[in-house]
């Protein structure tokens, strides 16, 4: 009977655990452009090789009173279906709303035709 117990309350803690990070889901995404960190929340096709380019991606979850939790974040840069660059980073999600971002300077991709991919804990969650 013991055994059954412990088992249980191992049950119900593993439980307990996979529900403590709540399940995100992506409001919006977009490429934007900007200089020093400054930037406007409109999408852009186009960005002059001396701008910034930025991707941004906006994240909600369930319920709105709980954190979001810590997630490794990913910036998959693609030409074509060559990987050009990639970010990383482990950020704690506050709140929701959640804004994340991440930029890389418009020279350093060089002229062409790029797609970014965002992946969290490793989910695409954007493209």
């Amino acid at each position: 009977m013991r055994i059954i117990a412990v088992a249980t309350c191992l049950f119900v803690l593993a439980g307990l655990q996979g529900c403590a990070t709540p399940r995100l889901e992506l409001v919006s995404g977009m490429v934007t452009t900007g200089g020093d960190l400054k930037f406007e929340e409109v999408p852009v096709y186009d960005v002059p090789l001396k701008n910034t380019v930025y991707v941004l991606t906006h994240l909600r979850w369930s319920p709105a009173t709980d954190d979001g939790g810590r997630h490794e974040v990913q910036w998959l840069w693609y030409s074509g279906d060559h990987l050009v660059h990639a970010g990383k980073k482990t950020l704690y999600f506050r709140k929701t709303p959640h804004r994340l971002y991440s930029y890389v300077p418009a020279a350093g991709l060089g002229l062409g035709h790029y797609r970014v991919t965002v992946v969290i804990d490793g989910n695409i969650v954007d493209t």
